[in-house]
């Protein structure tokens, strides 16, 4: 990870006891406290209950060490030295229907290669064709921002979304930009395939006749980057079902969850969506870790095995930084 510009936490709650943010409803969990002006280790340790030393050890300070407006506290008091795991967040995603999910896989092995006529056109009639859709190309249609409305999809068993909002976009949807924008400044807008997406509307496409020229290519987009003006999306090609994420100090050591959050807060101030060039996320991933799955759950296990296998524990990841500024 490149060394990042450290960002002050902003201050999320006034008051001394409207500071801690508790990740646990159990009394002998791990809570962050954001320090507000004129806190001391021992006012906020006094507060908490729990031993002034305790605090200095577990976030790697010494007593008397003064404390900024907004900078976060792990509050502890366990006794076993482990986190305990703390309430799990529920979400909805989609999986991909078998064919889909092969013809996203056929599409990404075409990766640098030509599709059809090199044009954005052309790789999106390549993939319709896998899964025997309209025929595109020689239809005299050319117009990508219209591809929605020049085809009879219906005919086809597929689903034609005008202006889709980000939970109407999925993966394996064709999808088409309107002329103008920054992804489409011409006259005929702009197309693609979306392999992956996540509830903040980043996604992972493949285009062709974009940055990497006349070729199939995968990108990074987000939603308001180009007005979308619609997605094409194969009936009965997704499944709703529920993913369980567990917080990311689950199964930590104490000072592993605190060294940890140290670095996420310093990396990209917490944001599961913060981008600086290829380094993605709360964690500033190199995007390649996170192979098209930027979704939360998948930055936290990239993470964690990154961090395994390159350190040993996010302790020693701290370390690290600390001395070089990054990890």
């Amino acid at each position: 990870m490149n060394s990042k510009k450290i960002q002050q936490i902003t201050l999320l709650f006034s008051g001394l006891l409207l500071g801690w943010l508790a990740l646990s409803s159990k009394a002998d969990a791990a809570t962050y406290y954001v320090a507000q002006a004129g806190d001391t280790l021992d006012k906020i340790a006094q507060e908490a209950g729990i031993d002034v030393n305790k605090l200095a050890s577990d976030n790697n300070l010494v007593t008397s060490r003064h404390l900024e407006a907004g900078q976060k506290l792990l509050i502890s008091t366990q006794t076993n030295g482990r986190s305990t795991p703390t309430s799990a967040q529920t979400s909805t995603t989609n999986q991909t229907s078998d064919d889909v999910q092969a013809a996203l896989t056929t599409l990404g092995n075409q990766v640098g290669k030509t599709l059809y006529n090199g044009q954005c056109y052309g790789l999106t009639a390549w993939y319709v064709d896998q899964l025997k859709g309209p025929t595109m190309m020689g239809s005299g249609h050319e117009y990508a921002q219209n591809i929605g409305e020049d085809y009879d999809w219906a005919a086809y068993g597929w689903t034609v979304t005008e202006y889709p909002t980000i939970d109407q976009i999925h993966p394996g949807d064709v999808i088409c930009w309107e002329a103008g924008g920054s992804l489409s400044p011409g006259i005929y807008g702009h197309t693609g395939v979306v392999k992956s997406i996540d509830s903040n509307g980043n996604m992972v496409t493949y285009e062709q006749n974009a940055g990497a020229g006349q070729i199939a290519y995968q990108y990074n987009r987000t939603y308001n980057q180009t007005r979308i003006k619609s997605v094409i999306h194969k009936n009965g090609s997704t499944t709703t079902t529920n993913t369980t994420t567990n917080n990311p100090s689950d199964g930590l050591a104490t000072n592993d969850a605190q060294a940890k959050e140290w670095i996420a807060q310093r990396e990209s101030s917490g944001s599961y969506t913060a981008q600086d060039g290829q380094y993605y996320g709360r964690y500033q991933l190199n995007l390649s870790y996170l192979n098209g799955d930027l979704s939360p759950a998948n930055q936290e296990i990239t993470a964690n095995r990154y961090v395994q296998n390159r350190y040993g524990s996010w302790t020693a990841a701290q370390q690290f930084w600390q001395v070089n500024g990054w990890y």
